[in-house]
């Protein structure tokens, strides 16, 4: 799960994030999650998971996380 911190920061947005601590690239990772205040939506590939959250009229924010733990924002998506 995200630190509190992130989750407040992106309140009411869709976050795509690899929660797994698997080595390589981030594009080779197939198995990414999608949570909205706090709760979690699904796992599956990162463009089916922007797909479902931009088809449900939800901002989606796509987050990395780094080695020290923190975050930083990949990409970000509105719903228009």
């Amino acid at each position: 799960m995200l630190p509190d911190n992130v989750e407040k920061q992106f309140k009411g947005k869709v976050i795509v994030w690899y929660p797994f601590t698997v080595g390589g690239q981030l594009a080779d990772r197939w198995m990414w999650m999608s949570e909205k205040d706090g709760d979690v939506i699904d796992y599956h590939r990162k463009d089916v998971l922007i797909e479902q959250a931009l088809a449900g009229g939800d901002d989606v924010v796509v987050l990395r996380k780094h080695k020290n733990g923190t975050f930083s924002v990949v990409r970000r998506f509105d719903s228009c």
